[in-house]
């Protein structure tokens, strides 16, 4: 399979569409998505339906402010997560769920006051987390729970 990268940032995309990934041949693999500085305020889960061999999703610097439950899903080989720079308030306990070999993942530069207790649980191959410049007042329990974390 050939790696197929994506790179669509410093547009006007308002939301992620069924029709956004498009034509694609049937032996391209999605490995990397690049939807940074556009305009998208919400993150469903049939947004990301088509690219469940994604290893890296950089959606920052938008204009983000919900992320359904179940939007990562079936994003299972995802390593890298940039949520940056975003309006995220806060993180529950199901958005990460099923991001097993999550490795990075970006929060930092957004709103965020609050982290549930179980948001991180099922990370546990998680090694850099950034939260820097968010309205945390202490640093999450959720912490806790990971294991390999080097960078925080």
């Amino acid at each position: 399979m050939d790696p197929y990268i994506i790179i669509s940032f410093y547009n006007f995309f308002i939301d992620i569409t069924d029709n956004f990934y498009g034509k694609r041949p049937s032996h391209y693999l999605f490995t990397f998505r690049h939807l940074s500085n556009n305009q998208i305020k919400t993150l469903t889960y049939d947004d990301l339906e088509k690219i469940e061999e994604l290893k890296e999703l950089y959606i920052d610097q938008n204009l983000l402010e919900n992320i359904e439950d179940n939007a990562f899903a079936r994003l299972k080989q995802l390593e890298i997560l940039n949520l940056g720079k975003n309006n995220l308030k806060q993180i529950n306990g199901i958005i990460f769920k099923s991001l097993r070999k999550l490795q990075i993942l970006n929060l930092e530069k957004n709103a965020i006051a609050s982290i549930d207790k179980d948001a991180f649980a099922s990370l546990k191959l998680l090694k850099i987390l950034k939260l820097s410049e968010n309205k945390l007042k202490e640093v999450p329990a959720a912490i806790a729970s990971l294991n390999d974390l080097r960078e925080l």
